[in-house]
Formats: C-alpha cells, structure tokens, sequence
C-alpha cells in the first residue's frame, strides 16, 4: 500500500557481545520504522533513537516490556 507506514524488526547477533563478561545479551531486536511511500531502493533520511538507562528501543514505539 503506498500510503501506508511500516515498522520492522530485525534480530542482529552480536559478535562483540557474545561471550561479554556482564552476561549481556548478545542478540537483540533493532527496529526500522519505515515512511509511507517507501520502496526498496529508495533512499530517505535515517533518524537513529538511543534508549536511555533502563529504556528499550521498543518504547519509543510505545511496547510494553512487561
């Protein structure tokens, strides 16, 4: 649909974090909020949102983690 936005989610593995010494997780889910009428492609402006401590990248998209 052309005017229609879209969010994915992709699972990244991370080389860095694997096997790190706090016992972070090492994979985790990025999401890609993607404008109405975009194709791929297609470039558009990229915008890059850091969750601050104790924050998820997830609730910038307003997700429960509970």
């Amino acid at each position: 649909m052309p005017g229609t936005s879209r969010l994915n989610v992709f699972r990244h593995e991370s080389r860095v974090l694997k096997n790190n010494p706090l016992g972070d997780a090492f994979v985790r889910d990025l999401r890609v909020y993607l404008p109405p009428g975009w194709s791929a492609g297609r470039r558009c402006p990229a915008l890059l949102a850091l969750a601050g401590f104790g924050g998820t990248g997830s609730s910038f998209f307003n997700s429960d983690p509970f």
